[in-house]
């Protein structure tokens, strides 16, 4: 177990913050009431802000975006910048370049803008802080942002533009969503989850459809090479790494989405299908079990699944609050116990977790 492991560190901060500062009937007047459990997000959100911000040259991306600040975006002119692909990323990497030509600087920017979002989110929808934010620090896209930091920003949009879905406003969320995709293209997949994320799939007339579906995702699993095969003949391209930029899921990767999935389905009972919301953010996360099982053997699908990982740690606080048993506390302590192991077992001996030791590049 490695000392100077990021995510350990977090988690420690974080609950002994649940238990000085996490008191929801607590309040401080500083012209009008703040709650305590406002302060504590507020406090945890700025200071996952500056450790992302200020991160150092470890990961393969960080030289990229480098790159990109210094050389390649600089040399655009604003006139152009419509032309490029990923327009919203090129313009604000030049508008950061006219204040400073740091690097660290896009960095601050970038973490300011994708914990804004997970605040806001987190702070509008969350019934514990303290839970959602266990599960963002070592479950979700936070670490991940460090490498992977377009597509996290974008993810942490999505999350914010997916209350569009549960309150009817298709409008808003195309417009969202189309912004959304000049940040990364991959986000211009999410246009059709406004209908899939609020159709119901346990109604019996649905079942039908429920249960095709089901058959597809098994045929496809079980006869992907000749399925992949069949579509590079007619497409006429190369399945390989190199093409898509990243590898296959991790197999901590899928144990993580598949124990949070279970606390899901253990506590099902719960949800309330009918209420629209709730049923958005339990297709959401079965939609990212589907993904994270795809991503075992095709390129890309983990980076989809993305998009959907943030629903857990809205979920499950709810489905915690409602279990009004004496296993309630039971099941938070067993979230806790597995975020810790799975920092400490299957997030050790990486990068991620001894960045401190490198300079940030000025």
């Amino acid at each position: 177990m490695i000392i100077s492991n990021i995510t350990l560190v977090l988690i420690i901060s974080t609950l002994a913050g649940a238990f000085f500062f996490y008191r929801p009937n607590w309040y401080i007047r500083v012209g009008k009431a703040l709650h305590m459990e406002h302060i504590f997000l507020f406090i945890i959100a700025m200071l996952l802000f500056l450790v992302s911000g200020f991160r150092g040259d470890f990961t393969q991306d960080y030289a990229n975006y480098h790159y990109l600040f210094h050389y390649m975006y600089e040399r655009i002119s604003f006139g152009k910048v419509l032309f490029q692909e990923e327009q919203g990323f090129v313009l604000l990497n030049k508008i950061v370049y006219l204040f400073s030509q740091k690097t660290v600087a896009i960095f601050l920017v970038v973490s300011a803008i994708t914990v804004f979002f997970y605040y806001k989110v987190i702070k509008k929808e969350s019934v514990n802080y303290v839970v959602s934010i266990i599960i963002l620090i070592t479950f979700d896209n936070y670490i991940i942002s460090f490498n992977l930091m377009r597509n996290i920003l974008a993810v942490a949009m999505f999350l914010y533009a997916a209350s569009y879905i549960w309150e009817g406003k298709p409008i808003k969320y195309i417009f969202w969503i189309i912004f959304i995709s000049t940040m990364h293209r991959s986000a211009i997949l999410m246009l059709p989850m406004y209908w899939v994320l609020r159709f119901n799939y346990g109604k019996r007339k649905n079942l039908v459809v429920t249960l095709g579906l089901l058959g597809l995702f098994g045929l496809f699993w079980m006869r992907f090479e000749q399925i992949v095969f069949f579509i590079q003949r007619v497409l006429g391209y190369q399945y390989d790494i190199t093409l898509y930029g990243t590898g296959r899921g991790s197999l901590g990767s899928l144990l993580k989405s598949s124990v949070l999935f279970l606390f899901v389905i253990v506590l099902i009972q719960k949800i309330n299908f009918k209420e629209i919301k709730e049923r958005v953010w339990f297709n959401a996360c079965v939609y990212n079990m589907i993904f994270q099982v795809f991503s075992v053997k095709m390129f890309m699908m983990q980076r989809i699944g993305f998009y959907f990982s943030g629903f857990f740690m809205l979920l499950i606080p709810l489905l915690f609050k409602r279990n009004r048993s004496r296993s309630k506390w039971c099941y938070i302590l067993g979230l806790c116990c597995f975020a810790v192991l799975y920092a400490a077992l299957f997030r050790k001996d990486t990068g991620y977790y001894t960045f401190l030791h490198y300079k940030v590049v000025w």
